[in-house]
């Protein structure tokens, strides 16, 4: 994560992430939360770990509750740095209801989605948005949901014809003072997508 999705991911240079290594630390938390729940899966090439889709198994909260992402901002992010990229996640998830529109409860979902930069290109990051579709079913989880961040992400979604739920300028976004989109290059769009599990 610290070598090649913080450094490349297109909300983590939005908000400077590598400028903070405390907001790093807090967000290194949250995979290894996520990781330990059993959901996350890693590819391996040569012996190597090439990349990862860290998953993370929500609940619709019940009125008045909030979210495992709302929680983790509130109670273990301290930097700003930190809480601008939760706070990212939890509007995107606000703008598109994935459990109200597909009527359900649970989901896996896809939070980060990371290959090593020397392995790119090889097919590894929609293998393992495949995969997640498959533990999803294996574990009767209804549906699979993500935010992709990037146009790379984005064209894995759309070749593996997940639902896409809704599509935001990056530049609705802006972390002090400035813009998202000033610092995403050409990944000026966010992605919200949904895959029901059959």
């Amino acid at each position: 994560m610290r070598n090649s999705y913080y450094p490349d991911e297109s909300v983590a240079k939005a908000v400077r992430l590598h400028d903070c290594p405390e907001a790093v630390d807090e967000l290194e938390k949250l995979t290894i939360e996520t990781f330990e729940d059993g959901s996350s899966l890693i590819a391996i090439l040569d012996g190597k770990i090439v990349g990862a889709a860290f998953n993370k198994v929500q609940f619709k909260p019940k009125p008045g509750d909030q979210s495992y992402f709302e929680d983790f901002r509130d109670f273990k992010c301290k930097t700003d740095t930190a809480k601008e990229y939760m706070d990212l996640m939890i509007r995107v998830d606000a703008r598109n209801d994935a459990f109200e529109y597909y009527g359900v409860q649970k989901s896996l979902e896809l939070m980060f989605l990371g290959v090593s930069r020397d392995h790119r290109g090889l097919r590894i990051g929609k293998s393992l948005a495949e995969a997640t579709c498959k533990l999803a079913k294996s574990r009767d989880i209804p549906l699979v949901n993500v935010i992709f961040s990037s146009n790379f992400s984005q064209a894995i979604g759309r070749a593996l014809q997940w639902d896409e739920l809704c599509t935001i300028q990056m530049n609705e976004f802006s972390f002090k003072g400035r813009p998202y989109g000033d610092f995403t290059g050409e990944h000026q769009t966010l992605v919200a997508m949904g895959k029901k599990i059959d």
